[in-house]
């Protein structure tokens, strides 16, 4: 192998490496948006009370943020089936980032929680966005 093959080979390397890390430190919390300080602004508006999240429809989508980012780098955690399948319980809500609707921010059931990771070494997610057209709040 030549060394300009190994070099780029190298450099794929360190990018998974380092995309993998992120995305573990990210979803542990280490690294993002903080504790819903007053800077961000979906930590505005009514708080949840513990109130539980549902399925509305067949399926509700769970993403890492309070939009929708079905690109390159989708922010979709989990996607949970069923009608009136507990998701989690409702810690904050706000408006999203790039719509008109309002986001709750749930902290995910273990059932939820479990189905949530990459891989199996990668951690799962603990907490994660939902709009108010795919929930009810019961």
């Amino acid at each position: 192998m030549n060394k300009r093959t190994k070099t780029i080979l190298t450099a794929i390397g360190i990018v998974a490496v380092a995309g993998i890390a992120y995305k573990v430190l990210k979803d542990k919390g280490f690294i993002g948006k903080g504790n819903g300080s007053s800077s961000d602004p979906a930590s505005s508006g009514p708080g949840g009370g513990g109130k539980m999240a549902t399925v509305k429809g067949t399926y509700t989508n769970v993403r890492e943020d309070n939009y929708v980012d079905a690109g390159w780098w989708d922010n979709l955690v989990v996607k949970v089936d069923g009608t009136g399948t507990v998701i989690g319980t409702v810690e904050k809500s706000g408006p999203g980032k790039t719509d008109g609707y309002t986001w709750y921010y749930l902290a995910l059931t273990p059932e939820v929680k479990d189905a949530s990771s990459m891989w199996g070494w990668a951690g799962e997610h603990t907490h994660g966005w939902v709009r108010e057209d795919v929930v009810n709040i019961v």
